[in-house]
């Protein structure tokens, strides 16, 4: 597979010096949209709005910026999110266009991901364009790095609060004749985060600082690009994120895990370019390469010092991941457009499960092609055609039965309507998959789970209803209704031969279905801007043999503001106020039981001077209200928070 791999390498970029490019549409986009047709489909959040809220990670950005996804933090701190019912890892993440993940798990942390090299995080909530490549039956999120456009630029930032806690984040940006260059690098350390006054003590939490929440970190992004002409791009980029941090336990259980991340470390290679082939004909394509490594640490007890009982271990990854994306632009002018997209990906991962122990390796490939067509059949109306056949084939399993090959076949329809010209319709019905990753295949999870090597895709017929309108004054009104039936969702059950607690298997049936109210009202001149929103899901388990309807950490009820104002002279204040009302979860300390944990409000508050337009400080509180709440049961989030900042741009 590696070699198949490096040969389609060679001749992609064969090819390239003896071709044109195309026009300016940044290489890491992968729909570039020429019209507002099919538009309603995903959100956008600039540059200005992750400044103006000062995310310092991707999970911040997506946490605040797009009120459509509903974040937390897990047992193993990792920032994850839900998207209109659908999990994280049934939703693809991708940074330039290059799918960004852990080859094992098919997840990776936004927390992890920091903003100082990002330009936009665009959101794909319904169903995603078939030229994102395979797994996103969830939808899409494409991070998009800064691209030079300026001769010289300098961006510096720095954050501190409580704890010795601080984030500081530098970008250099240079741009001469056809070339251009980018370097950026952030860091931050923390001792931990405080809990809310009004937590009391529990069995393994006290009241004051989290136990074991301190965390390390530093990236850097490097960007160097090749622009002879309009017609012609080329570039090369390297990420780089460490860190080390510590995963606070249970406050409850009587089976606490006593857990660090001593070494975290991702690298990612990209080799972009995109080419004009003719007047009607473009390539774009990406080559990468990413690499993973990382060591946890389990521990006796709190102390974190001793790994003698048989609870401890010293768990080591090593894994990579390499692949091509290609896609191919047809324009045929009356008749639309038609775009072929080729994705391959060949996945390595490595295990040593503690000291000494022999190493474990699981491999898999992954492929796709897909078409698109669009085409105006009327002045207002556009019709989409979209096909998608996916390939996954196991190449290694540890020298056990490995899964036979799989594939998928997704099919997809859509009608967007320019009712006049400030509003638009569109509708939209189709099938998306995800296939299982190798930890759910493989994976023992610490003895607790049967391996299942005969897991079947995931798949979900989706159907979109969207409206938009754009107001005279700029106030804008967004409405959409969803429907997702999904089929064969990997879950967890008890393990049918009674050697293991647990085994996944593909048993359930799954309806996803809601309603989104997204107005935005700018008033004064635009001087205050309101972002009201309010989400309806409503998410059963229809299988059979179900113990309950419901499903773990799906609220019925999401709704908040967004408040962007100018309260005087270049003084700013960006509020936030989100609520999640009730959720269900299974509880583990008793019998898996399904238990209720109750809604919360959380409010996040920033208020800023620009001193010039270059320089501005800041006063950012988090959790204004201090208030005790939780996103998953039993794992407490930070009380309130204050962090002072400034920012310089030359």
């Amino acid at each position: 597979m590696k070699y198949r791999l490096f040969a389609l390498v060679v001749i992609f970029f064969s090819v390239i010096p003896s071709i044109k490019a195309e026009e300016a549409d940044w290489l890491g986009s992968i729909v570039v949209r020429k019209d507002n047709s099919f538009s309603q489909e995903e959100t956008k959040i600039g540059q200005k709005a992750i400044t103006d809220v000062s995310a310092s990670n991707v999970a911040e950005v997506v946490s605040e910026g797009d009120s459509h996804l509903i974040t937390s933090s897990n047992a193993r701190r990792e920032s994850q999110f839900k998207l209109r019912g659908f999990d994280q890892r049934q939703t693809v993440v991708m940074l330039d266009g290059v799918p960004l993940y852990l080859p094992y798990d098919g997840l990776v942390d936004l927390g992890n991901v920091g903003t100082e090299d990002v330009n936009s995080v665009t959101i794909s909530e319904g169903i995603a364009s078939v030229l994102y490549g395979p797994n996103a039956m969830g939808g899409v999120i494409n991070i998009q790095t800064k691209k030079p456009d300026k001769p010289f630029s300098l961006s510096t930032w720095a954050e501190a609060g409580e704890h010795q806690t601080y984030y500081a984040g530098e970008t250099l940006s240079l741009k001469k004749d056809v070339f251009y260059a980018r370097v950026s690098g952030q860091e931050s350390d923390s001792n931990g985060y405080r809990l809310s006054h009004s937590f009391n003590d529990q069995r393994n939490q006290g009241k004051g600082m989290r136990s074991n929440s301190d965390r390390r970190y530093n990236d850097l992004s490097f960007l160097l690009g090749y622009e002879p002409s309009k017609d012609y791009e080329y570039a090369f980029r390297y990420n780089v994120w460490n860190q080390e941090y510590g995963i606070p336990p249970s406050i409850s259980s009587t089976k606490p895990k006593y857990w660090r991340f001593s070494e975290w470390n991702k690298e990612d290679y990209s080799l972009m370019s995109k080419v004009r082939l003719s007047d009607n004909l473009k390539l774009k394509g990406n080559v990468y390469y990413d690499t993973y490594f990382n060591v946890l640490d389990s521990y006796d007890n709190a102390s974190y010092s001793t790994q003698n009982t048989s609870k401890a271990f010293h768990s080591t990854y090593d894994d990579y991941t390499l692949g091509v994306n290609l896609l191919l632009s047809l324009d045929l002018q009356k008749l639309g457009t038609t775009d072929f997209s080729f994705n391959t990906k060949y996945d390595n991962h490595k295990e040593q499960a503690n000291f000494g122990q022999t190493w474990s390796v699981f491999s898999a490939a992954t492929y796709s092609t897909g078409l698109e067509h669009k085409i105006k059949i009327t002045d207002k109306a556009t019709f989409l055609l979209g096909l998608l056949y996916e390939y996954f084939d196991p190449e290694e399993a540890n020298g056990g039965p490995k899964k036979p090959a799989i594939d998928s076949f997704n099919p997809q329809l859509g009608l967007s309507y320019d009712l006049d010209t400030s509003s638009q319709a569109y509708f939209k019905v189709g099938k998306r998959s995800r296939f299982p990753t190798l930890k759910e295949l493989y994976s023992d999870r610490l003895g607790n789970y049967r391996p299942n090597p005969n897991l079947k895709a995931e798949d979900a017929i989706r159907f979109d209803l969207g409206y938009t309108k754009t107001f005279l004054n700029g106030n804008k009104i967004k409405i959409n209704l969803f429907r997702s039936n999904v089929s064969n969702l990997i879950d967890r059950k008890v393990d049918p031969t009674g050697v293991y607690q647990y085994q996944n298997q593909n048993v359930s049936k799954v309806v996803f279905q809601g309603i989104e109210l997204d107005p935005e009202i700018n008033l004064l001149n635009n001087r205050l801007v309101l972002s009201p929103y309010y989400h309806y899901l409503y998410s059963k388990n229809m299988a059979s043999d179900r113990v309950t309807r419901n499903l773990a950490y799906r609220p019925n009820h999401h709704l908040g503001l967004n408040l962007d104002a100018e309260v005087y002279k270049k003084v700013f204040v960006y509020l936030n106020i989100d609520y999640i009302s009730t959720q269900h979860y299974e509880n583990p300390d008793v019998s898996n039981m399904w238990q209720k944990m109750g809604g919360y409000t959380k409010v996040n508050l920033k208020i800023e001077k620009k001193i010039k337009d270059n320089f501005s400080v800041w006063l950012r509180v988090e959790n204004l209200f201090d208030r005790n709440y939780r996103t998953e049961e039993d794992f407490p989030g930070a009380g309130r928070t204050m962090l002072v900042g400034l920012r310089y741009t030359l």
